[in-house]
Formats: C-alpha cells, structure tokens, sequence
C-alpha cells in the first residue's frame, strides 16, 4: 500500500472512530471556510456535499457577507454544527479572512459555496499534504457537473509575461 493510501486510510479509521458529523472534532483534520451572499441554494447543495463525503473529521465555519436572502437563519436552523460568522457589510473574498482566524483544522480549505465535494476528495487532500510536510499549498482537481476537467491553474504572470504574448515585431 502507497504512503498516500495507508495515509487517506488512516483518516477515514480517524473519521470513523470520531464522528464526521460537521464541527464534531475537537482537533479537525480540515477546517472548511464557505464565504456567501445571498446563495441559501447554492450553500445547501455544498453543505449536503461535505456532509456526505467528508470522510475526516472536520469543521464548517461559514462566512456570511450581510446576505439579504436567509442563508443564515437556514444553516443555523439545518446545520447547526457549522459555524457561522456575520459580516455587517460585503467583503467579498476579503472575507475568507474571518474564517481563517477561526479555524481549528490541521489543514484549511477555501470552498466556494458553488462548489461540491467529491467522495474521497478531502481524506485525499490530506494525506497528500501529510506525506508532503514541505507544501504550504495544495489545490484540488475541479471538474464540472458533466465530469470534464475544469481549469483552474495557470503560470504567476511575469515581466516577461506581456512580451511573450505579443507578435514579434517585423
């Protein structure tokens, strides 16, 4: 067995031995920050996803950005283990922030309340970044609903960037 697959059967034996109900560990493996205005729909879709395939102990911490639907009452009421911090005004992505000084995880996630996880994803992710102790990043492979791989990295730009894209001069 790889040091990946003993690793990602570790943390399922882990989830299992405590619970993988949202917010249940004391010391999650993963801490997931959802950041949201106004996406109540979006939100449940993602939230029943990692309920599903969480696989790891965990937490939720969900950033609400001053939503005007009722995205927090509804998490409250239907997913009372997540935790939800209330913004005054909309930070947009700035908001992360606020989740990422809350989080108990080994590991954090940035999850857009438009995306869903996969089974096996995040046990995956984490025994990636437990075999590999010298990451400071790691991000996942994104598809769409239809499977096809969505794209999602690129090169940093550079100086030389803007240079390279242009045609050469005659």
């Amino acid at each position: 067995m790889s040091s990946s697959a003993r690793a990602a059967s570790e943390a399922r034996e882990r989830a299992t031995d405590a619970g993988t109900e949202i917010g249940r560990s004391e010391q999650p493996d993963v801490s997931i920050v959802i950041v949201g205005h106004s996406v109540r729909g979006e939100l449940s879709a993602a939230l029943a996803a990692i309920d599903r395939h969480a696989g790891i102990p965990l937490e939720v911490i969900y950033v609400d950005n001053a939503s005007t639907d009722d995205s927090v009452r509804w998490v409250r009421a239907n997913h009372p283990d997540v935790q939800v911090v209330e913004l005054p005004r909309n930070r947009g992505v700035a908001s992360r922030e606020e989740g990422l000084r809350r989080a108990r995880g080994r590991y954090t996630m940035f999850l857009d309340s438009d995306a869903a996880l996969t089974a096996g994803a995040l046990p995956s992710l984490v025994a990636a970044l437990d075999d590999h102790p010298d990451w400071g990043l790691l991000g996942p492979r994104l598809v769409y609903e239809d499977g096809a791989p969505q794209p999602s990295a690129r090169r940093f730009p550079s100086l030389l960037l803007p240079l390279v894209r242009r045609p050469p001069l005659e």
